[in-house]
């Protein structure tokens, strides 16, 4: 999750770059880099916990799902039966089998 803070740090490095942009008549190339730089970690930031939000509230179809994990597959696997999965879920479900053969 984004911290407030992080977000308002940036507000600030943006704010303040902007001044200088605005109230100096020869303003750096670095303070315009500054100033972008700070408005295009805002833009990822929001539209990071934008999309991950849509994603959450959206229908997805059950078939992006994983069925072992139920979470929305963002890197699946097909195994040779067919099947596919999230590559994390099958992962730890191939541990925990592993361990409880070794453990028994």
């Amino acid at each position: 999750m984004v911290t407030e803070e992080k977000v308002h740090a940036l507000k600030d490095k943006l704010r303040e770059s902007v001044k200088i942009i605005v109230e100096s008549d020869d303003y750096t190339v670095d303070a315009a880099d500054e100033a972008m730089d700070a408005l295009s970690a805002l833009k990822d930031l929001k539209c990071t916990t934008s999309l991950s939000r849509n994603l959450d509230d959206a229908a997805v179809p059950p078939h992006f799902r994983c069925p072992l994990s139920g979470n929305l597959m963002t890197d699946p696997v097909i195994l040779a039966s067919g099947q596919v999965h999230f590559l994390l879920s099958l992962s730890l479900s191939l541990l925990i089998k592993i361990n409880s053969f070794i453990l028994a």
